[in-house]
Order: C-alpha cells, then sequence, then structure tokens
C-alpha cells in the first residue's frame, strides 16, 4: 500500500471519528432506546382529546383537506365519430365549448388515440366511415374524505 493510500485512510478513519463521536456501548444504547421510547409515549398521552378538536374540520378526524373541494381529474373517454366529425375529435376546451359531454362536465380534452372501426368501400377516410376515439379527458370532480376525486355527474 502506497503512503498516499496509507494517509487517505487514516485521514478518513480520523475523520468519521471525530465527526460521529465514540461508538456506544450496548448497555447505553439500550437505555437510551428506553429513554427514546418513554418520551414517546409521554408525548401520545399528552396529546388533545378528541372532543376539544373543532369537529367541523375534517382534517382534525382523519379526512383529506380537501374534502368538499373541487377538482379536475383525467379520464379516458371513447367515442365513435364518422370521420367527417374528425375537426371536433377531442377538442372540448379548443375547438368545442367546455360544458357537459357524456354525462360529465369536460373542460379540455386530447387525443389518446384513433382507429377506424367501421370502413365504407373499403376506406376509412369516407365522411360516414365511423372511427374509435379515446380522448384523454379533464372532467370536473369533487374531493371525497379519502382523497379521491369524484367526477361531477351532470
Amino acid at each position: 500500500m502506497s503512503i498516499h493510500n496509507t494517509l487517505f485512510t487514516l485521514c478518513c478513519v480520523s475523520l468519521l471519528s471525530v465527526g460521529c463521536g465514540e461508538v456506544p456501548e450496548p448497555s447505553e444504547l439500550q437505555q437510551n432506546m428506553t429513554l427514546a421510547e418513554s418520551a414517546r409515549s409521554e408525548d401520545l398521552n399528552s396529546a388533545p382529546d378528541a372532543e376539544s378538536q373543532n369537529k367541523n374540520n375534517p382534517s382534525s378526524y382523519g379526512c383529506d383537506p380537501r374534502f368538499g373541494s373541487t377538482g379536475l381529474t383525467r379520464i379516458d373517454m371513447t367515442a365513435y365519430p364518422t370521420y367527417s366529425q374528425r375537426e371536433t375529435w377531442c377538442s372540448v376546451g379548443t375547438v368545442l365549448p367546455v360544458g357537459c359531454y357524456f354525462g360529465r362536465h369536460v373542460v379540455y380534452q386530447t387525443i389518446k388515440s384513433s382507429r377506424c372501426n367501421k370502413p365504407v368501400a373499403g376506406s376509412c377516410y369516407v365522411p360516414s366511415a365511423e372511427w374509435e376515439v379515446t380522448c384523454n379527458t379533464w372532467v370536473e370532480c369533487r374531493y371525497n374524505c379519502d382523497g379521491d376525486c369524484i367526477q361531477n355527474i351532470c
């Protein structure tokens, strides 16, 4: 081992000893763990009882703090439009206005996937050809106590 490697190793061991201090004896370690456990149980016993907490605050009984508030959640929506309707596929929030579509209040959409479902005369690009279109759809929702945003029905 070179002198450089030896000095580097000694330096690291010295820094570890200074930074970490002595290694406690097993009996000291056991005593410190017992003290920590008793302090933790005192903290639990001194917690306020349920009656003293604000019962109107959902978070006081373990409910998600967003409970009852509105939000947005992304869902997949699939429809079977004709090729002639392609300009409006998945276009709520851009071409089509925000509103109620298929029983959900839709705020915004983008195309996730599309495929020709029923060609007409062998072509998918005839105006009356049917396509299967799936949209990434952001819909309004309301948070429940578990923190899930449940879709609003319209």
